[in-house]
């Protein structure tokens, strides 16, 4: 029997998610016990550690022969998260994120932009794997064509509806 092993999918440094911030706050904890504490190792511990959590690495993990899927997150060599069955995942999905904040400082006023390329597997009742974020969607359009074929499920290039429905929206505008 042929086995297919193990593929890691790395989404690198996000800085996103309950890792970041427990990383942040354990962080900031261990630099406040620095200043007010005589306890030098445990606060320079705790800092380390909190800034471990902080800059952890995500991914995937797919395990072709058992049909399974971990998210993780990559705390040194270990990789925190759970098994869930590929199974029960249908769809693969690009969804493309506009995302944008202000900031306001003073008289001065700043406007963010983020926009994202997703991919996810999806199942029937919504629940959603993150496999990878792209900022061209060339890039994760190609991802979106070799993993559905990999993973052998139904794929949805949700940008590229929105944007044939604008098209449809401006040509129907255009007629009125």
């Amino acid at each position: 029997m042929i086995t297919k092993m193990n593929e890691i999918i790395y989404k690198g440094l996000t800085f996103k998610g309950i890792p970041s911030i427990l990383g942040l706050i354990i962080t900031f904890s261990g630099l406040l016990l620095l200043i007010f504490s005589e306890h030098l190792f445990f606060s320079i511990a705790i800092a380390v550690i909190g800034l471990i959590a902080f800059i952890a690495i995500q991914g995937v993990i797919i395990d072709y022969d058992k049909h399974k899927i971990k998210p993780y997150v990559d705390l040194i060599l270990f990789k925190a998260g759970l098994w869930k069955d590929l199974n029960q995942y249908n769809q693969i999905i690009l969804k493309f994120l506009n995302e944008s904040q202000t900031i306001n400082v003073s008289t001065v006023r700043r406007i963010f932009t983020t926009k994202t390329f997703d991919i996810y597997l999806q199942n029937e009742k919504g629940k959603k794997i993150i496999l990878k974020e792209f900022m061209f969607y060339e890039n994760a359009k190609n991802f979106l064509e070799k993993y559905a074929e990999k993973l052998d499920k139904e794929k949805l290039n949700t940008y590229e509806i929105e944007k044939q429905n604008i098209e449809v929206q401006k040509h129907n505008s255009i007629r009125k």
